[in-house]
């Protein structure tokens, strides 16, 4: 999946913004590269994908911390005795539990009209368009979704609050759902939860609950729509400013989804799965870094069923291989491990988000990541960056400027629009530094005298 085409209107300090991801009429492109001055927005279109992701999980998020509660209370369960296991899943759950909370501060301050985000995306060449609007207390109003239906693109569901009245108009197309009874209960259950949760959790939600027959939902629910459900929620996502997790977006198969440190049920499968890692890491961080020589991981019993992981660098400090605990680790280093699982998930085929990726990490060494890893990337990358070494090397279209005008509006567009040759990296950057494509801080001067006799007054 990647998405193809991003708009926004009264989100956050997003006033009016469509930013273009096709590579031309019929390709996407793999790899997305923000730039622009410090507040222009960027994270705020981060915080759009993240929050997508998010919002499919958000009633069983709610169930899940429920039952956590009710575990603690009772102290019964072996995760209850892990407290740092605990303790993360219930923050994460209790963030989630509802869209409100996914999208909290969405709305534009000061603005009256509705809050609007539309993705547009395609899975496997069928294109779709999937749309929030929220209130101005940002409260859920309108959620629809247009996606391929026998062969042509047309509305699966659209589900929106009438102003007046204050209940649901919904519409649905007759192949969502075939077996009437199903949407009997569906209908039930977005009259109980739409507005708390999406359609899209709602339905989520129903497709893991034991009471229903795998079998009979995968027959009875429009299998185009199951397709949307599982790609929105195996996106991958980090900010280095939040504790975020994705625990609730994919795992791989064989490897570990957080390389350094973490709980994990007491199975043959979870030690292979930290060797595989161990193997893994020990081929990629020695040729980044001259001063590792291997990695391992420590690994202790929790208790009976939980075991706790730690990533080791072993590291030639003062002629000698020294043991470094990760949480001993240099920022920069964590950051390089913290991400490389992401960029991993881009290379397997999934969507993947990263905020200022080179935060605390070498220019050389972030441009020396994305170099190796760019022409691998099956699925779509999308990341902020203030790096503009990493600009020199990367295609013209990949590079995206988030730019403010004098009022304040906010623009976006690739280097494509530009006339500038991709082999020559070097006059990119320069141009870019100079001002030539704007979505750069200027700077006026500071009175320093005048700031030296505010520090130096004297009360009267």
């Amino acid at each position: 999946m990647e998405f193809t085409k991003l708009h926004f209107e009264n989100y956050k300090s997003l006033k009016n913004l469509t930013i273009d991801l096709k590579k031309n009429s019929k390709g996407t492109k793999k790899l997305i590269a923000i730039y622009g001055e410090n507040g222009a927005g960027k994270t705020n279109i981060i915080d759009a994908l993240k929050n997508l992701c998010l919002s499919l999980i958000t009633l069983e998020a709610n169930t899940e911390w429920s039952n956590i509660m009710a575990k603690q209370s009772q102290n019964n369960d072996e995760e209850s005795k892990s407290p740092q296991m605990n303790f993360k899943k219930m923050v994460f759950f209790d963030n989630h539990r509802n869209i409100e909370k996914v999208f909290k501060n969405a709305h534009m301050i000061g603005e009256k009209e509705n809050t609007r985000i539309v993705y547009d995306f395609d899975i496997h060449g069928r294109k779709g368009t999937y749309e929030f609007d929220f209130s101005s207390q940002n409260e859920l109003v309108k959620e629809k979704l247009e996606y391929v239906v026998n062969k042509r693109k047309g509305l699966l569901f659209e589900i929106k609050k009438d102003v007046e009245t204050d209940n649901l108009v919904e519409k649905y197309n007759r192949v969502l759902i075939k077996n009437r009874d199903l949407k009997s209960d569906i209908r039930k259950e977005v009259k109980k939860f739409w507005g708390k949760h999406s359609f899209l959790s709602i339905l989520n939600f129903i497709l893991s609950d034991d009471n229903y027959e795998k079998n009979f939902l995968k027959e009875n629910i429009s299998l185009r729509l199951i397709e949307i459900i599982n790609e929105f929620k195996s996106f991958l996502f980090y900010k280095h400013s939040e504790i975020e997790t994705t625990e609730k977006t994919i795992k791989f198969e064989n490897v570990l989804l957080d390389f350094s440190v973490g709980f994990l049920k007491n199975t043959n499968d979870s030690v292979d799965k930290i060797r595989n890692t161990e193997d893994l890491l020990n081929e990629i961080l020695p040729r980044l870094s001259s001063s590792i020589s291997y990695v391992k991981y420590d690994i202790k019993n929790i208790n009976e069923s939980i075991i706790k992981y730690e990533l080791i660098l072993c590291k030639v400090i003062g002629g000698k291989n020294r043991d470094i605990r990760f949480i001993d680790e240099s920022d920069g280093t964590k950051n390089v491990i913290k991400i490389l699982p992401l960029i991993l998930g881009a290379m397997a085929g999934k969507v993947v988000i990263i905020d200022e990726i080179d935060n605390g990490i070498h220019d050389l060494l972030m441009e020396g990541i994305i170099q190796e890893f760019k022409d691998y990337i099956n699925g779509q990358l999308i990341f902020t960056t203030h790096d503009t070494l990493l600009m020199k090397n990367l295609d013209k279209g990949c590079v995206y400027l988030l730019n403010i005008d004098a009022n304040g509006n906010k623009e976006a567009y690739s280097l494509d629009e530009f006339s500038i040759k991709n082999s020559d990296g070097q006059n990119k950057t320069k141009q870019y530094l100079e001002g030539k494509f704007d979505a750069i801080p200027y700077i006026d001067r500071i009175n320093l005298n005048y700031v030296n006799k505010i520090l130096n007054r004297k009360e009267e």
